[in-house]
């Protein structure tokens, strides 16, 4: 018992170690959205996003404690990280009896993990150990066809829901996989979990409630139902599909596991796995695959010995695609070995300090373009609504014309500005909304040059 528990805590360090060295990323919304929560500010009315309210809570309740620096949402972050360690090797354990699984999974998901963008804060990630505790309630369910495994399965992928709504996803293709084994049962299950119904209908009846005492109810329902679930796909510049070497990434991970794909123990792991794939739809990028790897590394608990048992075309498969993920994770560390906190930055501390020296206890400020982690490094407060500048916002239900009847009301004296790139018209960066921008030209100027990057304008 001591011995394992050392493993454990060996690879618990080593995996320290890579998140502490390699860089971390804070996200600027898990900032921001607290930092302007706290200030006054309402969600979907005042803060535009399309999420579901309880982690921005949950964060605007931990800033409250630990502030705004980036720090403790590291901490929080790798908390997290190693609670998923743990949980993936325990339950491999737990399923195979063979500590060497369960060591093998927890390595294999802290390796790869790090390079797919686990280190940083982001909703996936919280929503990641919810999802594996969800599959695997859910395949006990299925071996032991006892009702509380469902109800404890369905608990973890609400709460995984209340996240974020691409759990949805989750949802289907999990009810999916268990319809198609076990059928009726399933629904007559699902019959008798009237305090499960109970549960969920309440948490939709409390948030009904809570936005509609805010006079928001419309908002609310708009940003986290219509425009994630119709609208966002539609909107210019949104979709970002994988590039060819990303791609190849999805075929590699699917490939090295092409051994044991069929093992009937695993299925659906492998399914789930592969469902969440989804995850990083329309918007693709690499941290979104978070879940699925999870998936993938308890995969890896059932029969290591499939992979000593391979024939050679199946052998030159996994072994070229383990290839491929191990050049992609050794050129990852290369790269970002001992850098700086992603958009936290020393320059954009920097940027915020000498701005304050120029603006003072200004009372609203607009950034145009600019990097919106200036408000809780510098304590400003942006005009009400706030959104980031975001073609897939600026661009939806008359956001503009809300943002320039603020500005017109409120007459910041300062913006901050960041001059505008030459790409595509609707590219983050390049993205010029047009009544905004109109807007400020006709009424701002250039009044000092705050770094390379940044100006600030002064109202005429």
């Amino acid at each position: 018992m001591i011995n394992s528990t050392l493993r454990l805590v060996v690879i618990i360090s080593l995996h320290l170690v890579l998140l502490f060295f390699t860089r971390f990323t804070l996200w600027p919304e898990m900032v921001v959205y607290p930092y302007l929560l706290n200030n006054g500010f309402y969600l979907y009315k005042d803060i535009i996003n399309p999420y579901l309210p309880s982690f921005i809570f949950l964060l605007s309740l931990f800033s409250k404690i630990f502030g705004f620096s980036p720090l403790p949402y590291q901490i929080l972050t790798w908390a997290i990280i190693i609670t998923t360690d743990i949980i993936i090797y325990f339950i491999v354990k737990r399923i195979s009896n063979k500590e060497l699984n369960a060591l093998a999974a927890t390595v294999f998901f802290a390796l790869f993990s790090t390079p797919l963008g686990i280190n940083g804060l982001w909703f996936d990630l919280l929503q990641t150990p919810l999802i594996i505790l969800s599959v695997y309630f859910a395949s006990i369910y299925l071996k032991t066809k006892q009702r509380e495994n469902l109800f404890k399965s369905l608990i973890f992928l609400t709460l995984a829901f209340l996240i974020k709504q691409q759990a949805i996803i989750f949802a289907f293709s999990l009810s999916l996989f268990l319809f198609a084994k076990i059928g009726t049962k399933l629904i007559k299950d699902l019959q008798k979990l009237k305090i499960l119904i109970l549960l969920i209908v309440s948490l939709a009846i409390l948030h009904l409630i809570i936005f509609y005492l805010q006079k928001n109810l419309a908002d609310f329902l708009i940003w986290t139902i219509y425009f994630p679930f119709f609208k966002a796909s539609t909107m210019q510049g949104y979709v970002q599909i994988p590039s060819l070497r990303q791609a190849s990434m999805l075929i590699a991970l699917v490939a090295f596991f092409a051994p044991i794909l069929g093992l009937k123990p695993i299925r659906l792991f492998i399914f789930c796995a592969v469902a969440l794939f989804a995850f990083a739809y329309p918007r693709f990028d690499y941290f979104h695959l978070i879940p699925s790897l999870s998936l993938f590394a308890i995969s890896l608990s059932f029969d290591l010995k499939s992979f000593k048992k391979l024939n050679p075309i199946l052998a030159i498969i996994s072994l070229s695609a383990l290839s491929f993920l191990t050049l992609f994770t050794i050129r990852y560390y290369l790269n970002n070995w001992n850098r700086e906190i992603r958009f936290f930055e020393a320059d954009v501390y920097a940027e915020a300090a000498t701005i304050k020296s120029y603006i003072g206890l200004s009372k609203s400020i607009y950034v145009q373009n600019g990097p919106d982690q200036l408000f809780p490094i510098a304590g400003f407060l942006p005009i009400k609504p706030w959104a980031d500048e975001f073609p897939w916002y600026l661009e939806f239900n008359d956001l503009q014309d809300e943002i320039v009847q603020s500005l017109k009301e409120n007459q910041p004296k300062f913006i901050i500005y960041k001059p505008y790139e030459h790409g595509e018209e609707f590219q983050i960066g390049s993205y010029k909304p047009s009544k905004v921008t109109d807007y400020i030209d006709k009424n701002y100027e250039n009044y000092t040059k705050v770094s390379d990057t940044l100006w600030l304008k002064i109202l005429k």
